[in-house]
């Protein structure tokens, strides 16, 4: 019996572990539309992880992040719609999907950021219809 409080009290520590990462990510998908709204768009770059940069060009992220803005507005409302967190031991990374109302339509949106401090962005993907039609 004994044994069985030790690996509650595990789980429990790795929940609680999982969760902070997810708060952080979310704190961080806050900073990025702010920063979009407000069309900081190099700033959002300067945040991403090494990975990001290695992958995606900084031009190439302020031209769609500008398209994102022109055609859809500033971001609004947003409602996460799902996480996933990955520990291996080459990296972390906590995935967020959000539905996010903008001001001309609406966005599904998945972000991928690094555990720890602070997240970084590895991912980013949007998918939008309104935007498309815009």
């Amino acid at each position: 019996m004994r044994g069985l409080g030790i690996v509650a009290v595990a789980m429990l520590a790795g929940c609680s572990g999982g969760s902070a990462d997810i708060k952080a990510a979310q704190a961080a998908v806050t900073g990025f539309h702010a920063a979009l709204n407000a069309e900081r768009y190099q700033a959002i770059y300067a945040e991403t992880a090494p990975q990001f940069r290695a992958n995606t060009p900084q031009d190439r992220l302020v031209k769609l992040l500008a398209a994102i803005h022109r055609k859809l507005g500033d971001a609004g409302e947003t409602r996460l719609q799902g996480w996933n967190v990955q520990y291996a031991t080459g990296g972390s990374a906590v995935t967020l999907t959000y539905q996010t109302r903008y001001a001309k339509g609406v966005a599904t949106e998945v972000f991928v950021y690094s555990t720890g401090t602070p997240p970084r962005l590895i991912g980013y993907n949007i998918n939008s219809p309104d935007m498309m039609m815009n």
